[in-house]
């Protein structure tokens, strides 16, 4: 079935989905430019999508038009927290009309939230330990947690950026990792997302989430 990107009423403390990525991942900028997580000010501008409003189309996040939005506040992590190493494999092709693979990663926390390709809506490398937290520690209700987001697996087609629109990469492994030194964004001015390494994950504006 598909999974929906807003669910009225369902709010989420910011502090439970703040998406933590490895030292050195590359943030997209307002100008297409990329500046590594651990050097984001407040007041940078970045790439983002905006995903509030009834003109937003959430079954297919590529037919809506990339926007712009200041971070409002991130840092370095300052607690240990399960991680993983995230590899992905993408197809483009050159002037010649060639197939061409290339392959990435991104590493972040288990409980750290990406958009998955089209009709996918939210996933995370660890979803029972979410839904765990969520529903257990933030009191919220077992049916809307289930139904706002799906388990990330091996396969699963993710969005990226490319060239200010979007493209899928596939995941081609998922690994434990430990020992990264990580960073966050965890509010933005406007908007709802941010683009690290390419892909594009959950950013909270104004403390929560009320409409996923």
């Amino acid at each position: 079935c598909y999974i929906y990107i807003y669910i009225e009423h369902f709010k989420l403390e910011k502090s439970m989905i703040v998406t933590h990525v490895e030292k050195g991942s590359q943030i997209t900028m307002k100008d297409g430019s990329y500046k590594s997580i651990e050097d984001i000010l407040p007041g940078d501008d970045v790439q983002t999508y905006v995903m509030g409003g009834e003109d937003f189309d959430s079954a297919n996040i590529s037919n809506n038009e990339q926007k712009n939005t200041k971070v409002m506040n991130c840092g370095k992590s300052t607690e240990e927290m399960p991680l993983v190493k995230i590899n992905f494999e993408s197809v483009s092709f050159d002037d010649d009309g060639e197939e061409v693979k290339s392959e990435s990663s991104l590493v972040m926390n288990s409980t750290g939230v990406m958009m998955g390709g089209d009709d996918i809506g939210w996933v995370i490398p660890d979803f029972d330990r979410l839904t765990n937290i969520l529903v257990n520690e933030e009191n919220n209700n077992t049916e809307e947690v289930a139904d706002w987001g799906n388990q990330l697996e091996v396969g699963m087609d993710v969005s990226a950026d490319s060239d200010k629109s979007l493209m899928n990469k596939k995941v081609i492994s998922i690994e434990e990792v430990s020992d990264v030194e990580t960073y966050y964004i965890d509010g933005l001015k406007d908007g709802d997302t941010i683009f690290a390494n390419d892909v594009l994950v959950l950013v909270d504006r104004g403390g929560e989430v009320d409409r996923l």
